[in-house]
């Protein structure tokens, strides 16, 4: 299941968006967190899987939970916009 998450850098006004998926840390994830205690891995950061897709995967995922972003700045399986 693909969780979107949104986070603002402090003291700016640039908001990210970015889709996560399960994943472990043997996974080929570059870019991991941890959601509710549980590793996921972002999408586009899979060394295992083509970058291109990942990326339309997650900004498909992103838009989905925020059709608002549909013609925001895209960047490597992110969506950036400053509010």
């Amino acid at each position: 299941m693909i969780k979107v998450l949104h986070h603002n850098i402090i003291g700016t006004n640039l908001h990210i968006y970015e889709a996560w998926v399960p994943a472990n840390l043997m996974s080929g994830y570059a870019t991991i967190t941890y959601i509710n205690n549980k590793a996921h891995g972002r999408i586009g950061t899979c060394r295992t899987q083509n970058y291109q897709e990942q990326y339309e995967e997650a900004y498909k995922a992103i838009i989905a939970k925020y059709p608002k972003l549909i013609n925001a700045k895209r960047c490597n399986g992110r969506i950036e916009i400053c509010k």
